[in-house]
């Protein structure tokens, strides 16, 4: 009879996650899921299947998580430019992963294998179309209440969003500077101007 699993499988798979958030899928080892996970390898194997099944599973689990978070950040304000502009800024801003941005995960998978691997593709799609989705819904509440410019389409606007926050979060790779990241988010705003 198999040994019960001594650890915690949410926390196991949130650290695989952050391990290929930092460094991609092919640069990221095995003794690095080890270390991060704090599993060995035999573990890792056992619950999560080989490296790109476990990669799939934290991709997943980061589109579930940011999907979440940017229903919840469009949802906190009145205003439908506000949230817009908020969580634009947001997550524009990227997130530091042991003190160094890292860009965002689902851009840099896409990147790296979009191309080669249909279930990496298809996880970018569908977390783009949800954003999009999601930014719809907010600017055309923003363009029926006169916040929002009607020059475009709430579906190219949305489409537009969700692109320059892309490219916003692979330029913080590059380490560019606070001012030249706000001028930026400034500049993609300015389209909404109603």
């Amino acid at each position: 009879m198999a040994r019960p699993r001594e650890f915690d499988t949410d926390k196991a798979l949130a650290n695989a996650m952050y391990a290929f958030w930092q460094k991609g899928y092919c640069a990221t080892s095995l003794e690095d899921l080890e270390a991060k996970m704090g599993l060995k390898r035999q573990s890792i194997y056992y619950a999560f299947g080989d490296k790109r099944t476990l990669f799939l599973r934290a991709l997943k689990l980061y589109r579930e998580q940011g999907l979440a978070f940017v229903r919840e950040q469009l949802n906190r304000f009145d205003s439908p430019k506000q949230a817009i502009d908020e969580t634009v800024r947001l997550l524009a801003r990227g997130t530091l992963i042991d003190g160094k941005r890292c860009g965002c995960f689902i851009a840099k998978s896409a990147l790296e294998l979009a191309d080669c691997d249909s279930d990496v593709a298809a996880e970018v799609k569908y977390m783009s179309n949800r954003l999009e989705e999601y930014f719809i819904e907010v600017i055309e509440q923003g363009q029926q209440c006169g916040e929002v410019s009607k020059l475009h389409s709430s579906s190219s606007l949305a489409k537009f969003i969700v692109n320059s926050i892309n490219g916003l979060r692979i330029l913080e790779k590059t380490q560019p500077s606070n001012e030249e990241i706000e001028h930026l988010i400034s500049v993609v705003l300015s389209v909404l101007a109603a």
